[in-house]
């Protein structure tokens, strides 16, 4: 697992791509004295530390984050597992293990495009889904101590947030630089328009059809791959 969290007081220094889930899901998995609310995501691709990543390759990025999104609604998930990472070694945490085909072939794309747009650092193999619910400093008698000591939480209350959710927005995180990009918008939220864009119900469908029929794609992703395909093999 990669942290985007820092220990302690230190503020975070590592940048990422990220999916958020929608406000009501964030509200059921949030654990008191864990991660905030707003700061629930399942990471994507990590992108190292942010200083080492330039002003043109942040544009690039975001560029393709607003392009994918016109292509998704949302990316359902299943939270099917609750689950301790490192819990002898540096930031234990609790999480919510995650599975389904909208994530595996969202991550697939992103991890392709954004390979191509930025020497990506090494991921953790294999990628392990999940959403992390807070770090702990220890376990005692079934509850977990906060790295602050704030708080003592009931190790059984996690079990109580397995089940669907669904991510709404692609997450751009560069230490505490933070941009959400909402899944389905058709106009990107920092484009400036000339003239007035129609929209109708039916455009959904649209993306949707596109997206299913496309299987020309040599590396065998699904058509949410918007990268440049190379020839095949």
């Amino acid at each position: 697992m990669v942290s985007m969290t820092a220990a302690g007081n230190e503020a975070p220094t590592g940048a990422m791509i990220a999916l958020v889930p929608r406000d009501e899901d964030a509200a059921r998995l949030a654990v008191e004295g864990g991660e905030a609310q707003g700061e629930l995501h399942c990471t994507l691709v990590y992108l190292g530390d942010a200083v080492d990543i330039d002003q043109d390759v942040r544009d690039d990025l975001a560029a393709w984050a607003r392009e994918i999104a016109k292509q998704w609604s949302s990316v359902e998930a299943d939270a099917f597992a609750a689950a301790l990472f490192n819990p002898d070694g540096e930031e234990p945490c609790a999480v919510l293990v995650l599975s389904g085909n909208d994530l595996d072939e969202f991550h697939q794309t992103a991890l392709a495009d954004v390979s191509e747009i930025y020497d990506l650092p090494e991921q953790h193999q294999p990628y392990i889904p999940h959403a992390t619910l807070l770090y702990f400093s220890q376990v005692v008698d079934g509850h977990f101590l906060t790295q602050d000591g704030s708080a003592s939480v009931d190790m059984v209350g996690l079990f109580d947030r397995v089940g669907p959710v669904v991510f709404d927005r692609i997450r751009l995180a560069y230490a505490g630089e933070i941009t959400d990009i909402p899944l389905g918008d058709i106009v990107a939220p920092t484009q400036v328009v000339d003239e007035p864009v129609e929209t109708n119900d039916e455009a959904p469908a649209v993306v949707a059809s596109a997206r299913v029929e496309w299987d020309g794609c040599p590396r065998g992703f699904h058509p949410a791959h918007t990268g440049a395909c190379p020839p095949a093999l």
